[in-house]
């Protein structure tokens, strides 16, 4: 597939901005990885977080290997630190063996326990990504990283990430780059010269901050741009755009109207969410149980904010504690309650770790409450449902 092909796909699905780019690289051809950066500009909009794969050739080691890229690019290199934020144009590199998973909220944590093997390790890196942030992963594959499926490139496509691999003709082994291609798991095969300018594009052409396009013409009939206009007018443009895109998605389309104020579970939703957190939970080497009332009735939101609620609680939950995750989903006479709590070692600081899932339930009158005792660790968030 052509780039151009890839983006027009991509607009025609109304596809969502891209939230983060994840490239999976080989410590052997760390001069690929400087590369790359180097050809990317400082401006560049999406947080960038590496996994790091492999072993470095003899002699070398990791420990100064951000001091080592930083002169090839004018983006900020730093290894990946637990419970620090993603940043946009900030490189972050998950040390090889380190367990590090990413939350929907672009937090980072490491998960207690022993360090893992480098495959293990990217793998539980990417399942998290995948799994808290889907279709809004740009995936970036060298070669010579080992197989997909080992390494959670396969995982990535799975829920919805746009792949883009190293062509073979600059890869000293070409490794997971020809399995993801083999595997179908890959959109694009581009030369490792054009590789920088191809993420750059994609990600420019496809945004979407103001809702759809059809959302966008609306809003650009009523507050059209004009060249030359002073940059304050141009900012309050700009904003009236996003005001109105956010209205007009919160409009109920046909048939949504009756779902948010009767009825948001289904018997299918646990398996969804099941089936969406295993590989994340699996790569950690934990168990995962899901149990979900069959039926949610009288919410004024639908299942997405669910599910988000449970990516983040999870999250927590992984990186607080050693034992397997139990979500309970129960729909109380006053209340939504949503659970998830882990046995094992507590990370004292985790409970308090949850302003951002506070202030996302702030808006839905929710509020969050983390307790732990005898080695175990509950998350949960109440929601009261609709006139209570």
């Amino acid at each position: 597939m052509q780039v151009h092909a890839l983006i027009e796909n991509k607009v025609a699905a109304a596809a969502p901005p891209y939230a983060i780019l994840v490239i999976a690289a080989p410590l052997a051809r760390i001069d690929l990885l400087a590369r790359i950066l180097r050809d990317l500009p400082v401006g560049f909009r999406l947080p960038i977080v590496v996994a790091l794969l492999g072993q470095e050739r003899v002699g070398a080691s990791t420990s100064d290997l951000p001091a080592r890229l930083q002169p090839h690019t004018s983006l900020a290199v730093r290894w990946m630190g637990h419970r620090v934020s993603l940043r946009a144009g900030t490189v972050s590199l998950c040390e090889p063996g380190e367990s590090m998973i990413v939350g929907s909220d672009g937090v980072a944590q490491r998960l207690p326990g022993k360090s893992m093997g480098p495959s293990r390790s990217a793998r539980t890196l990417l399942a998290s990504v995948a799994a808290s942030h889907g279709e809004r992963v740009l995936g970036l594959v060298l070669g010579g990283t080992g197989r997909s499926d080992e390494c959670g490139i396969r995982t990535l496509k799975a829920r919805g990430a746009t792949l883009v691999a190293q062509d073979e003709a600059a890869a000293h082994a070409w490794g997971s780059a020809r399995n993801a291609v083999d595997s179908g798991d890959v959109d694009l095969v581009v030369p490792v010269e054009r590789i920088a300018s191809t993420l750059v594009h994609i990600t420019a052409a496809i945004r979407r901050p103001g809702g759809t396009g059809a959302q966008r013409t609306v809003a650009a009939q009523l507050f059209p741009r004009e060249r030359g206009v002073p940059y304050e007018v141009a900012a309050v443009q700009r904003a009236m755009h996003r005001v109105l895109g956010a209205i007009e998605q919160l409009r109920p389309r046909d048939g949504e109207a009756e779902l948010a104020h009767a009825q948001v579970g289904t018997p299918r939703l646990g398996v969804e969410i099941a089936d969406e957190l295993r590989p994340m939970v699996a790569a950690a080497g934990r168990s995962l149980s899901v149990d979900c009332a069959p039926t949610i009735a009288g919410l004024s939101f639908g299942p997405e904010i669910v599910r988000e609620l449970v990516r983040r609680l999870s999250s927590h939950a992984l990186a607080a504690s050693t034992g397997g995750v139990e979500i309970r989903i129960s729909a109380l006479r006053l209340f939504l309650q949503i659970v998830v709590a882990a046995d094992g070692p507590i990370d004292d600081g985790a409970p308090e770790d949850l302003r951002g899932l506070q202030a996302f339930v702030r808006p839905l009158r929710g509020h969050v409450v983390a307790t732990k005792k005898s080695g175990r660790i509950e998350c949960a968030v109440w929601l009261p449902k609709q006139g209570h």
